[in-house]
């Protein structure tokens, strides 16, 4: 995986950040992304985040990668106007801390025995569920439905009582146009892997998605969740097979297949006139 350790270190320089000059003040600022300022406190509090979450590897580096694609993501949203209502933030604090068996005022409680800010966390869920809102509704704005698609649509009629599910991985780069030609490289390597493992390191590397955290492993999901031309690109891989890189804005998808089967679900009941 060394040429995703050695792009990214590419991508951050390319970014133009360097080292706190005082670090004795918590708020000079760490990095800057595009004028907009990573202090010192953020670039520490990610650190320990990523130490609680058991991170492995380089943490430091990790930290600033996170927070240098964070501030990316936060600049796309902001410039189309687009914003999560705070129930749903709430909502995405509960289930994260459902992850570790604890309700969300006991994580945040072990969080700050180990020197971690509620608002730290707070803004790390924020920004993921922001931008995978900001994703869906690209996918679904920009994606066209082919005859294809609709063929393949068509031959699922009459399978009412089972539903195709897909087991993926997924990566999303983000890449603003300044750095599209160094994403698109990326995107083209991680297209070539066949392996989980390489897949999954790259995931943790580069992928702007909070899945990221989990090596981009998402859970079983129905095809149907898919936009109709993401279904046929999907529905197409092996087990191991990587799609071509998805060009979206400001961003490039890729999608792993780790495995299909058919779910058996009720039939629907007959309906009342």
């Amino acid at each position: 995986m060394r040429a995703f350790s050695t792009w990214t270190a590419v991508l951050a320089l390319a970014l133009g950040f360097g080292y706190p000059a005082a670090a004795q003040n918590q708020f000079a600022p760490a990095i800057t992304v595009n004028e907009r300022v990573i202090t010192q406190y953020e670039l520490t509090q990610r650190i320990r985040l990523l130490e609680v979450f058991g991170t492995r590897g380089d943490i430091a580096q990790a930290a600033r990668d996170a927070l240098i694609a964070d501030r990316l993501k936060q600049q796309e949203t902001d410039r189309v106007g687009l914003s999560v209502p705070p129930e749903a933030i709430t909502a995405a604090l509960d289930e994260f801390a459902g992850r570790a068996d604890m309700d969300l005022a006991q994580f945040n409680t072990m969080l700050a025995e180990n020197g971690v800010d509620a608002v730290t966390l707070r803004d790390f869920v924020s920004i993921g569920v922001t931008w995978r809102e900001y994703v869906r509704a690209r996918f679904n704005r920009e994606v066209t439905v082919t005859d294809a698609d609709i063929a393949r649509a068509q031959g699922q009629i009459g399978r009412a009582t089972s539903e195709m599910e897909v087991l993926l991985n997924e990566i999303i780069i983000a890449a603003p146009p300044e750095m599209a030609e160094r994403a698109a490289q990326a995107a083209d390597q991680i297209a070539q892997m066949r392996s989980f493992a390489d897949f999954e390191a790259a995931a943790r590397q580069v992928s702007a998605l909070p899945s990221r955290d989990q090596g981009g492993q998402l859970d079983w999901l129905p095809i149907a969740n898919y936009p109709p031309q993401l279904q046929s690109l999907i529905l197409d891989l092996d087990t191991g097979e990587v799609t071509e890189p998805i060009m979206i804005p400001n961003g490039i998808a890729l999608f792993q297949m780790r495995g299909k089967r058919e779910a058996r679900r009720p039939a629907a009941p007959p309906r009342q006139h």
